[in-house]
């Protein structure tokens, strides 16, 4: 009962879905975004928000939250269910003066809508590409130039731009 009333002192006295811009304040006001999930995330938006706005996460260590959150870079990372490792990781951010500069320093770049879109169009065009390819009997090379291509940077496949933050470039 503690720990609801110290959040609902926080948020007000009612939990309750909130406007958009009153979260994204909520977020950008955070120290931290706490995500104990016990249960596999899949998608794991509001980590992605969090960062959008700079909010460092500490998270439980598996599934989604565990690809999305890089430990000691971005947030921390704790055992599931691990209330204790919680606890101490909460009072490392409290406590350890340059972990939260350094997890934000860390928070890479997010994406937007427009260019989540165009990176799934990519994609998709990608596949098109490779479909029509094998059925034509031709394979391609990873240096073809021109629609389609397998590499929009000599050398760097759509997968390693997408994990560099580099899509479009």
């Amino acid at each position: 009962d503690g720990i609801r009333d110290l959040v609902l002192s926080l948020v007000g006295s009612e939990m309750c879905i909130r406007d958009s811009d009153e979260v994204w304040k909520l977020l950008s006001d955070a120290d931290v975004l706490v995500v104990p999930s016990l249960w596999y995330e899949t998608a794991c938006l509001v980590v992605q928000e969090a960062f959008a706005v700079g909010t460092p996460v500490i998270a439980a260590d598996h599934g989604a939250l565990a690809e999305r959150v890089l430990h000691e870079v971005d947030g921390l990372l704790v055992p599931r269910g691990d209330v204790t490792e919680l606890y101490v990781a909460m009072l490392r951010t409290m406590y350890e003066p340059e972990l939260l500069p350094n997890l934000q320093e860390g928070i890479r770049p997010q994406l937007g809508v427009a260019e989540h879109a165009q990176l799934i169009h990519a994609v998709y065009r990608q596949a098109a590409e490779h479909l029509r390819r094998r059925s034509s009997g031709s394979t391609g090379h990873r240096g073809e130039q021109g629609p389609g291509r397998v590499s929009d940077a000599p050398g760097t496949s759509l997968v390693e731009r997408i994990t560099k933050g580099r899509v479009g470039s």
